[in-house]
Order: C-alpha cells, then structure tokens, then sequence
C-alpha cells in the first residue's frame, strides 16, 4: 500500500511529507551498459513492463516453486567467518570451510531487495518473505542497487545526477 491511502486508513502517520514526483530524474527505467535504473517516482506499470521483471515472471512460473526472490552474487568470504561461544570458534556454515581456500568455496548469494513474487496465502500465513519451496532470480551487481541507508541513498543519488 502506498503512502498517502495508509494514512487515510489510519495506519501510518507522518509529521512531513515532500512530495517528489514532480523530480524528472527520478522516473524512468534506464539501462546504461550493464545498469538498470529504477526511478524512486517510476510507476508501477513501467517496472511490471521491464525485461529484468519479465524474465523473473517467466522463470516463476516454469520453476513449479511456490515463489521466487531475486538475488546477487555477494563476496564468499562470508563462509569464513565464524562465531565465538564460551571461547571456542564455531564456524558459520561449517568448520571445514573455514580453512579452506577463498578459490575453492562456493558461490554465495544474497536478496537484493529487487523482486519478490509470492503468494498471497503465502504471506499472510508465514507473515514474512520465506524459503520454502522458493527459486531465485539471479541479478547482475550493476542491476541491483539496494538502498538500506544513507550511504546506498547518497550513491543513488550520484548516478542519478
């Protein structure tokens, strides 16, 4: 639900709002080489109408799994980490990657925030985004940009200009 029909409902509230609509470099979808951008303002129509959400849609629904979330490569260090209980190192996956070559551990992934198609019955029975019976939609790095905080905002914000 968008903004202003939750707070017709009652179920959010906002001391300022800015309306940003009216920024034309805020809407649109552009590719540029290997980067899709996604305008804060693009309407919904636009970004059902892309290739990147028409490719994952089509890949749903041949996959016979009952979602899908889109996901980007991420750095595989991560499979050596470790956590420390009572002074003893545990490792995060498993104790025998922790020693192996960067090289030869497996590709990993992460969501990237950009395509989510679940079923409604779905989410209203788990309350969340799930694994269950789910695929992925592998992204490229340069199409998915997530913004978590200011600093993703601030780098939006420089390819935008």
């Amino acid at each position: 639900m968008t903004t202003i029909p939750s707070m017709k409902l009652g179920l959010a509230s906002y001391k300022d709002i800015i309306d940003i609509k009216g920024i034309k470099k805020l809407s649109g979808i552009k590719v540029s080489g290997k980067t899709l951008k996604i305008g804060a303002t693009t309407k919904h129509a636009e970004v059902a109408n892309s290739k990147e959400i028409k490719k994952a849609i089509r890949k749903f629904k041949n996959s016979g799994k009952d979602a899908l979330i889109s996901v980007v490569e991420t750095n595989n260090r991560v499979l050596k980490t470790c956590l420390i209980n009572d002074d003893v190192l545990i490792g995060i996956k498993s104790n025998e990657l922790l020693f192996k070559n960067r090289q030869s551990l497996p590709k990993t992934y992460r969501p990237n925030g950009a395509i989510y198609i679940y079923q409604v019955k779905d989410l209203l029975y788990y309350q969340d985004f799930h694994l269950i019976n789910t695929t992925t939609y592998i992204m490229e790095k340069g199409k998915s940009l997530d913004i978590d905080d200011i600093t993703d905002f601030e780098k939006i914000e420089s390819i935008l200009s």
